[in-house]
């Protein structure tokens, strides 16, 4: 989470039951443009697409800006952006499809659905890794620069199984990527399907959604901004460093890591899954 609020430039925001309309009408669409405009000046912000959902409607979706400043491209409707974590929901709601159609149960133990698991991670409950309460150690050492165990996931689930849980299963909170691999894999095992495939399939056509594509920064995705950042970041916890000037920002995640954090889509296609 602190990645994403950290990314203070090219910004994607789906802004659910907004208190940016107030009343009815074309004025609070005015006056919502009045207010985000305002934002983007003193945020620094170069461009961003924002979708309104009132009540369970879209009632404003606009692009402002540039989607890359050195080729003054401009943010259109149909412009992709990085969702980093917000994957996650995806990867959610994929799983809660499955327990509705009794493939999965929330409280039934990961090690009946992944064989092969460290002992003490067998019993953890489905519904601790989707709320980030399992104890299970990150596979990633550095939220901040992307770093892992391994590139590889096997390697880094072996990694991460040899350290012991962070705290006993469901008595803390603690936000971690070893959650949402686990239940990416058990959508794979689940459904026999990969799980990228299976989000198109059965979460995006269904919906009429044309945009989603995963890839990291290193991927080509046509139609896609650029993310900037204005903080020098650091391995460790101390407070990044304002840079001058605007940086390129780059979010690099293995394949195997994209059910956590790996989708780019528009403004829209978000508000619509929403």
């Amino acid at each position: 989470m602190p990645r994403i609020v950290r990314v203070l430039s090219v910004v994607l925001a789906a802004i659910v039951a907004s208190d940016l309309l107030p009343a009815q009408g074309r004025s609070d669409i005015a006056g919502a443009e009045v207010w985000l405009k305002a934002q983007m000046t003193e945020r620094r912000i170069p461009g961003m697409a924002v979708a309104v959902i009132r009540d369970g409607k879209v009632v404003m979706s606009r692009a402002y800006g540039l989607a890359s400043v050195e080729h003054r491209v401009p943010v259109t409707p149909t412009t992709r952006f990085i969702i980093a974590s917000t994957t996650k929901a995806w990867a959610a709601t994929a799983v809660m499809m499955l327990v509705k159609q009794g493939k999965v149960v929330l409280d039934q133990g990961i090690g009946s659905l992944l064989p092969g698991l460290p002992a003490s991670w067998q019993g953890i409950p489905v519904r601790r890794l989707l709320s980030h309460t399992s104890g299970l150690p990150d596979v990633m050492v550095s939220p901040n620069t992307g770093e892992l165990f391994s590139h590889d996931r096997d390697s880094a689930l072996t990694i991460a199984g040899g350290k012991p849980l962070q705290f006993p299963v469901g008595t803390q909170w603690s936000y971690n990527q070893t959650n949402y691999v686990l239940l990416g894999m058990i959508v794979d095992r689940v459904t026999g399907t990969p799980f990228m495939p299976w989000i198109f399939e059965h979460v995006a056509a269904p919906l009429g959604l044309t945009s989603p594509v995963f890839g990291d920064s290193r991927a080509l995705i046509p139609g896609r901004a650029t993310q900037y950042t204005k903080l020098l970041l650091t391995a460790d916890d101390r407070p990044p460093k304002i840079l001058d000037s605007l940086r390129v920002a780059s979010y690099l995640y293995e394949p195997w890591l994209h059910m956590a954090a790996g989708l780019n889509t528009t403004a829209l296609d978000l508000a619509t899954f929403g």
